[in-house]
């Protein structure tokens, strides 16, 4: 489901699922590692397109193996969890870097009308950051379980941060167990593995409709998505 208001999109997003065993294994993550923007090269990339070119079929009732819906981990001091995202999946790449791996399915036809339900489309590359935006001002959505998405050049320049390195567009946040939108989340890259046009299912009007090519897909919508969890 989805509502658009001006500017701004909103997702429902999936269940959580299984949060006991998530902070079990949870990592303590603190501030971005000096130098880690730089570390970005196309040997991490490599590990995780080729994770994703390893994963399985989709099967809607399950994560494949090795991977997980949400991710929990602590970030100076405060557990946080990210995902539940519609159609994703998450590894670490590299926790005690906050580097992160991420399987990007098209379930329900959600992104690409013309893809089979289910194909993966993306492998997706993050690194962990929170957002320079001032204490008392991080977006809430207006309710649980829901994502608000606003577009990078609709938000103040200084919200952005640090210069991000090449296809680093799109901006998820991790919430708390309270579940408020944090200013930490994952600036993350997608890598298309399959040619196909990006058209958010069809829907008509939308304006980031593009043909996506095989590598790193530049024209992904770029957008800061503060997202409020499920409840548990």
């Amino acid at each position: 489901m989805r509502r658009r208001v001006n500017k701004t999109w909103v997702w429902i997003a999936a269940a959580a699922a299984a949060l006991a065993a998530l902070c079990a294994a949870a990592a303590g993550l603190g501030a971005t590692p000096a130098g880690l923007l730089a570390g970005l090269g196309a040997g991490a990339q490599e590990s995780c397109e080729q994770w994703a070119r390893s994963a399985p079929p989709f099967d809607p009732r399950t994560p494949p193996e090795g991977w997980q819906r949400i991710v929990a981990f602590t970030y100076e001091g405060e557990l946080l969890r990210f995902g539940g995202i519609h159609g994703h999946y998450w590894r670490w790449l590299d926790p005690e870097e906050g580097r992160i791996c991420g399987l990007h399915y098209n379930t329900d036809k959600v992104h690409a009308s013309g893809v089979a339900d289910g194909r993966l489309l993306y492998a997706v590359e993050g690194y962990l950051v929170r957002l320079p935006i001032p204490e008392g001002q991080v977006p809430q959505p207006e309710q649980e379980g829901v994502v608000l998405q606003l577009l990078t050049g609709d938000v103040p320049l200084a919200w952005l941060g640090e210069p991000r390195p090449p296809g680093y567009v799109y901006w998820h946040g991790a919430y708390t167990e309270e579940n408020r939108a944090s200013a930490v989340g994952f600036w993350l890259k997608h890598t298309a593995l399959i040619a196909f046009t990006f058209d958010m299912g069809g829907e008509p009007g939308y304006p980031f409709v593009h043909e996506v090519k095989p590598g790193v897909d530049l024209a992904y919508p770029p957008k800061l998505n503060f997202d409020r969890g499920e409840p548990l």
